[in-house]
């Protein structure tokens, strides 16, 4: 068997394995998981509260917490849920976390366990660069040193996780979802595999396969946007 971290986010494998090492029931753990997401639903009210008036953060709760989406995400054992939480943590953090050395750190290994809960979350770092840049201006914010204590310590604990991971399994965090890009079907993706062809050679051996898949998806698209009122 391959390491979490290789195949999907660490951060929810942990937190699964919480109740479950109480003794808890499969039935337990997805109420304790629907609790988890309401709780999640209501901090995107006090999270938007920091940043937006009373009427925007209302909305942006409303819009979220009572979505089919956030629903779908609330009763299913997935990763959405505590990847949203994350996210709105590092949300209600960044504007104090570059303020000092220390709160830089704390930040940085916030935004470390963003990423091993949703590996697109590490785009937090440059976001948060490029948002001091602006709001401060290019000089002063490359002068910051709580800045690139930040981007620093972020780097290496991100380096030394995926050293611990390829040491461990031989692959690297999040490998696994390579196969996203090699598959044609969504069977596939619950194979598991971990020898893979590359995205060209896989290309060039299903062309037609992935041409017809391709225009399918555009008739859906199409229909969906434009002939199907539901």
């Amino acid at each position: 068997p391959l390491l979490a971290p290789v195949i999907r986010p660490l951060m929810p494998s942990v937190l699964f394995a919480l109740p479950l090492g109480f003794g808890s029931s499969l039935v337990g753990l997805s109420l304790a998981h629907a609790v988890l997401a309401s709780f999640v639903g209501a901090c995107s009210l006090l999270v938007g509260l920091r940043l937006l008036p009373l009427s925007s953060a209302t909305a942006f709760a409303i819009a979220g917490a009572w979505s089919p989406a956030w629903r779908t995400a609330s009763v299913n054992l997935l990763a959405e849920v505590s990847a949203v939480g994350a996210l709105l943590a590092l949300l209600a953090a960044a504007p104090i976390g570059l303020r000092s050395i220390r709160s830089a750190l704390l930040l940085a290994v916030l935004t470390l366990l963003g990423w091993l809960t949703r590996q697109n979350l590490g785009v937090f770092v440059p976001i948060l660069v490029l948002a001091c840049c602006i709001d401060r201006g290019i000089g002063p914010a490359l002068r910051s040193r709580p800045l690139w204590t930040y981007v620093g310590t972020f780097l290496l604990l991100h380096q030394a996780v995926g050293f611990a991971v390829r040491w461990a399994s031989g692959f690297a965090p999040y490998q696994h979802y390579g196969v996203m890009f090699e598959t044609l079907s969504w069977a596939d993706v619950g194979l598991y595999r971990i020898e893979y062809t590359g995205l060209l050679a896989f290309a060039r051996e299903n062309g037609g396969a992935l041409l017809s898949f391709e225009w399918d998806n555009l008739r859906r698209l199409g229909d969906a946007f434009y002939y199907d009122p539901f």
